[in-house]
């Protein structure tokens, strides 16, 4: 379901680069750009990775915040919408004022 949305970036090493899955939040490999190429390819996601972000001690707050922000951009939606929909009922009222 994760490799829908796979993504890597890659961050600078020694050796090369680490290339780190965004799906999953794993390193899966390291090297020069042509050799992550193909462990890119190849990698699948494993969701039990993420479990360690649920563990932290400050994971209930970092999903309150998620929630929040989520919350707040949707009431923006929400109200952008109403509004269309009223202009759209009131078209024809705002026409013969005009």
């Amino acid at each position: 379901m994760l490799e829908a949305f796979v993504h890597f970036v890659h961050r600078p090493t020694d050796e090369g680069f680490d290339s780190i899955c965004t799906a999953c939040a794993s390193t899966v490999g390291t090297g020069v750009e042509s050799e992550l190429e193909l462990i890119e390819k190849n990698h699948t996601c494993d969701v039990s990775n993420l479990e360690r972000f649920t563990d932290h001690p400050r994971s209930s707050l970092v999903q309150f915040f998620v929630v929040c922000v989520v919350l707040f951009f949707m009431s923006f939606a929400a109200v952008a919408l109403i509004f269309e929909i009223y202009q759209t009922q009131n078209a024809p009222e705002m026409a013969e004022r005009a």
